[in-house]
């Protein structure tokens, strides 16, 4: 497998939050002190532009990084096929090992890609490395998948373990560019913010064997833990129970399994939050 030691392409997409107050773009530009190879596309969906100090706070510490700004706030599934389109499926061999995706409030050190670098190579029929992503002390991704209930891990696992029955969220993923390019069907783009990596990983388990976690870790915050309007809450209650519904559609039994969870999940966010809204669907 060629490009295995290659350029990384980063993904990071901003939401209201300056560059230089990223979390994840601090990280990636510790990474770049410490020597990784890294090509950044910064894809910002907040409402306005950055301001020009945070874009030269960008070329400064992260040189050669692409900035592009969406106001619109475009579907995250949209802009990975995006990346993937421009980015990877150019030419015969795509330039980049792999593809790393990270969320704008995750954090981690440089030691996790050179691991990566280091998994990739020695695992050449693998294509999805993992971290172990912590909120707190809880690992929060990879999971256990059983139709459409994830479980959490109790303690840490590295190595190889089954593409089937796992799950993983998106910040921290590092893909191999050879199967987006030639054996991912694509992200379905109805899922807008939720349930994007849920169906990847899915249809990553369609074809391939396995995963790989990393021993290293990335830190990572739950919007559900942090302080915000009520309708803020409701709207990403009704997008995970709308993903929900649109990744667990394929027969009747996943049918009639999620609508049942989503039932028992609205009557429960109900009850916890003391708010009639949260049993609608859509």
């Amino acid at each position: 497998m060629s490009n295995d030691r290659g350029v990384f392409l980063a993904l990071t997409v901003l939401y209201k939050l300056a560059p230089s107050q990223s979390p994840a773009l601090q990280s990636l530009a510790r990474c770049l002190q410490s020597g990784v190879d890294i090509r950044l596309v910064v894809w910002d969906n907040s409402p306005d532009r950055s301001s020009e100090t945070d874009l030269a706070w960008l070329q400064q510490n992260l040189p050669g990084s692409v900035y592009r700004h969406t106001p619109e706030n475009l579907a995250l599934s949209r802009i990975y096929n995006t990346i993937i389109r421009e980015y990877l499926q150019q030419g015969e061999t795509s330039p980049f090992a792999g593809l790393f995706i990270l969320d704008q409030d995750s954090s981690f050190g440089p030691e996790l890609l050179d691991e990566a670098a280091e998994a990739m190579a020695a695992q050449p029929d693998v294509s999805l490395f993992l971290p172990h992503v912590m909120a707190e002390d809880a690992i929060i991704s990879p999971a256990h998948m059983w139709g459409c209930i994830g479980y959490r891990w109790h303690s840490k696992r590295v190595g190889l373990i089954g593409a089937r029955f796992h799950t993983a969220i998106n910040s921290g993923m590092i893909i191999r560019s050879e199967y987006l390019t030639r054996r991912f069907p694509g992200y379905d783009e109805r899922l807008r913010f939720y349930g994007i990596d849920n169906d990847f990983c899915r249809k990553y388990a369609m074809s391939e064997r396995w995963m790989y976690v990393l021993d290293s870790e990335v830190k990572h915050s739950l919007s559900r833990d942090v302080d915000e309007p009520r309708e803020m809450k409701l709207w990403r209650h009704r997008e995970n129970v709308r993903a929900l519904l649109l990744t667990n559609g394929d027969d009747w039994f996943s049918r009639v399994t999620s609508r049942t969870y989503g039932a028992a999940y609205c009557i429960k966010m109900a009850v916890t939050e003391r708010d009639i809204r949260f049993l609608r669907w859509g």
